[in-house]
């Protein structure tokens, strides 16, 4: 959703701010740049390695703490 979405680019470029959050069927930090591209995403089409995303994550904010804690809900139906 774009609300999980939105939640995982809050948690990744304010990680000084949430000490957690949950992630309810959205799409990865830096999985997509643009509308169509999410809409892709979203279907199951393409997307960045698992090294990518963890590029973008990590270069999302310069913190240095400790990162939130997330809870990951996301089913299949």
């Amino acid at each position: 959703s774009a609300g999980g979405a939105m939640a995982a680019a809050m948690l990744a470029t304010y990680p000084e701010v949430f000490s957690g959050g949950a992630l309810i069927a959205g799409l990865p930090y830096g999985s997509a740049a643009t509308i169509p591209e999410a809409f892709d995403r979203m279907r199951g089409h393409g997307g960045p390695s698992e090294q990518d995303l963890q590029r973008a994550l990590r270069g999302a904010s310069d913190h240095q703490g400790p990162w939130p804690r997330i809870s990951i809900w996301h089913g299949a139906a």
